[in-house]
């Protein structure tokens, strides 16, 4: 896999279990990321799914997997993230 490849799906992948932290209501912080890139991609599509595995009081983890449009997994990972409070709009 090219590094130009790589970096889209780390990057959709990070958006998307950020984006799963997010709804529990509080300001979240990356504490680690790992991702496995298992194969090429076919297709033109990724489908990109964060799944809870842990939503504790200040701790949350986060399975994500990458599947193509053939519906085959192309990566996985997980990442953590600590939660530094309920989140506020500001005025």
């Amino acid at each position: 896999i090219g590094v130009h490849l790589v970096l889209p799906r780390l990057g959709l992948a990070d958006t998307v279990a950020g984006t799963a932290a997010f709804t529990t209501g509080r300001n979240c912080v990356t504490l680690d990321s790992s991702m496995q890139f298992l194969s090429a991609a076919r297709g033109d599509k990724l489908r990109c799914v964060a799944k809870p595995k842990k939503a504790g009081r200040t701790i949350l983890v986060y399975e994500v997997t990458i599947t193509d449009s053939e519906e085959r997994l192309v990566a996985s990972g997980t990442f953590t993230f600590y939660a530094t409070g309920e989140f506020k709009l500001l005025d």
